[in-house]
């Protein structure tokens, strides 16, 4: 955004109270747009509504020219989501450890040292059923995630905690012997 517009980012510490933000969901990101620290949106016909107004359009017109799609626009934000590659870019491996009734495996990525890019995902509840979910923690142990209800999107929102390229591959390679 900040090479395709002069609007402030102030997720990258602006000291401005004008600018905007950006948050991601997996494949969409959503951008928007806050005024004098608000997100309250301006009287229409006003010029500083126009204005606001503007700045969607902008943003819209960036995130278009650097493949986006899907576009969804509101009166606040402008969200769109990612062109999906359809060969992976990475590779995980997920390898089941410790004992059969801990339900924990270890995740690794394929070209990323195990101490910088890696974690460990646990079944959160006292055994397997339609209600449990797994809990993520990354290489030092600390959680970065719960609730996921396959191993797929636990170990993709891993991937996303590192900034890892997606999307990935799975290999299962089961319980270490």
């Amino acid at each position: 955004m900040a090479e395709r517009t002069d609007l402030p980012d102030l997720d990258a510490g602006e000291a401005a109270s004008t600018g905007y933000g950006v948050s991601a969901d997996f494949w969409r990101v959503q951008v928007i747009w806050i005024q004098n620290g608000s997100l309250t949106l301006l009287r229409a016909g006003t010029a500083a509504r126009r204005r606001w107004d503007a700045v969607l359009d902008t943003i819209e017109v960036a995130l278009g020219s650097v493949e986006f799609t899907a576009m969804r626009r509101n009166r606040y934000c402008v969200s769109a989501a990612a062109v999906v590659p359809d060969e992976p870019r990475c590779t995980a491996r997920l390898r089941r450890v410790g004992p059969l009734g801990a339900f924990r495996s270890e995740v690794t990525f394929d070209g990323y040292v195990a101490q910088t890019a890696s974690g460990a995902l646990v079944l959160a509840s006292h055994g397997a059923s339609p209600t449990s979910t797994l809990i993520v923690t990354d290489a030092s142990g600390a959680e970065v995630g719960r609730g996921y209800d396959s191993h797929q999107h636990a170990i993709e929102s891993l991937a996303h905690h590192y900034g890892l390229p997606m999307p990935l591959a799975l290999i299962d390679e089961g319980r270490r012997q």
